[in-house]
């Protein structure tokens, strides 16, 4: 199967790009071989299997962000020696201190209004690698932004079990 014969609507991903995602042999029609009714088991399976397959659509264009953009971003800032993440201190920093730049905090300080939405989220992301430097890492974005708005198509899960996403500490 093909992305382009996909109901993603109906996947609940209407809206991403799974162009280059390989689905062959992913039965993601979400219809069980008896087609609509039957028992409420086989309904539960049917509704089981189109959620693995909906997780596998999602980790497929998860890869493809991270073997894609995120490689080449990766390859990118390494040619040019930027680096992200410091193995050790800077010898020639003398300190990493800074001095606030206010004296009060205000309730606004408390608020992340990146954290309303993923498409918030990314662009606040996006500007932050920009105004760092960062540039190479801006595609990184646009792609986290396709598994973002996947993610929040997924209908909630109300069978009570815990979600992937929550650790569960007991």
């Amino acid at each position: 199967m093909s992305s382009t014969d996909l109901d993603l609507a109906a996947l609940g991903l209407e809206g991403v790009d799974l162009e280059g995602v390989d689905l062959e042999g992913v039965d993601l029609d979400g219809e069980d071989e008896e087609g609509e009714g039957g028992d409420d088991e086989a309904k539960a399976a049917a509704r089981a299997e189109a959620a693995r397959e909906r997780a596998a659509a999602i980790d497929a264009m998860s890869a493809r962000v991270l073997e894609g953009a995120l490689a080449e971003a990766h390859r990118a800032l390494v040619k040019r020696g930027a680096v992200l993440f410091p193995m050790g201190a800077d010898a020639s920093v003398s300190t990493y201190f800074e001095a606030p730049r206010r004296g009060r905090m205000s309730k606004e300080d408390f608020e992340l209004s990146a954290a309303s939405s993923p498409d918030a989220f990314l662009s606040a992301v996006r500007a932050m690698w920009e105004a760092e430097g960062f540039a190479e890492m801006v595609p990184v974005a646009e792609g986290l932004r396709e598994v973002g708005r996947a993610l929040a198509e997924v209908p909630e899960d109300e069978s009570g079990e815990v979600s992937g996403f929550v650790y569960a500490m007991f």
